[in-house]
This record gives C-alpha cells, structure tokens and sequence, in this order.
C-alpha cells in the first residue's frame, strides 16, 4: 500500500481505537447505536467504493475490518460486564432466598445474610436492596451496565429478572 494510505488506516485505526474506549465504558452501551447507524451508511459507501475503485480495495476491506472489530469490542465490552454482574447478582439473590427458607421472612439489610455493601459494590456499584415492612417482600435491584437509567429488578416470585425502567 502506498503511503498516504496507510496514514489513511492509521487514522482510521486510531479513530476507531477511540471510539471503542469511549463506547466501552459503564453505561455507555447505547452509543452502540451510534456507532451501527455510522455503519448502516458506511459500509455500503466502502462497497461501492470497493466495486468502483480497484486500485484503493485493500484500504476500503482495511477501514471495514478495523470498524466491525471496534464495534465486535465494543459489544463484547458489555456483554461480559453483563454476564459478570448477573453472576454477582445472582448469588445475591441465592443468600437472599436460603435466608427466607431458614428464617420465613426476609433479611431487614444485607449484613443480616453476611454481605456487606462496600464489598457488593466492588462487583454492582449500583445496586439497592429493601425488605417491605408492611408485606415481607424483599426488592433487590442493579443497574443495567450498559445503559443509563435502567435497572435490574429482581421478583423473588416468580425467580426472574426483569428490566425496570
């Protein structure tokens, strides 16, 4: 490739390099959006490109690889955040519930069953927990990771999660 086209994939590189660090973080999730619509016009521009102009096709297939991996880490980013969350999350519910079948009432706080806060939040920095007073029921939620404003909220009912907006 000549030159002035790899300083064309550097910047491209770099570009999407920032874009996946800033898309990775907590709660930014929804920039994926973002960063689809991008491509829902990018890619078939490249693709045009690449059928019109035989001599730049290695930098046109160069630019769309390096935009699908940012969006690929991106994506993955979160789905593990997810996953790690509801792992954490669920074993929370698990301590809650054995608490309920020793005890036929649900704990008043979390260091009733042994957790503490500060070490929760090491693995949900948002979360809350609550047993009602008035009918015993407990409400554990988190927030979602990869979304601002929305939350996880637990139904000790019926044994789900469920998106509580």
């Amino acid at each position: 490739m000549a030159p002035l086209q790899m300083r064309q994939i550097y910047k491209t590189l770099i570009a999407a390099t920032l874009t996946a660090a800033f898309f990775s973080m907590p709660m930014m999730g929804g920039g994926l959006i973002f960063i689809i619509f991008i491509q829902i016009i990018y890619i078939p521009f490249l693709a045009l490109a690449y059928l019109t102009g035989p001599e730049r096709r290695k930098l046109y297939v160069a630019k769309a690889i390096i935009w699908a991996l940012a969006s690929v880490a991106i994506f993955t980013t979160h789905f593990v955040r997810h996953v790690l969350n509801r792992y954490h999350a669920n074993e929370i519910t698990y301590s809650i519930n054995t608490f309920i079948s020793a005890n036929k009432r649900c704990p008043h706080n979390l260091e009733e069953i042994g957790l503490s806060k500060e070490s929760i939040r090491k693995h949900l920095p948002m979360f809350g927990y609550s047993c009602s007073e008035s009918d015993g029921r407990p409400l554990l939620y988190y927030s979602v990771g990869y979304m601002p404003y929305a939350m996880y909220k637990y139904d000790f009912d019926k044994q789900k999660w469920h998106r509580w907006d």
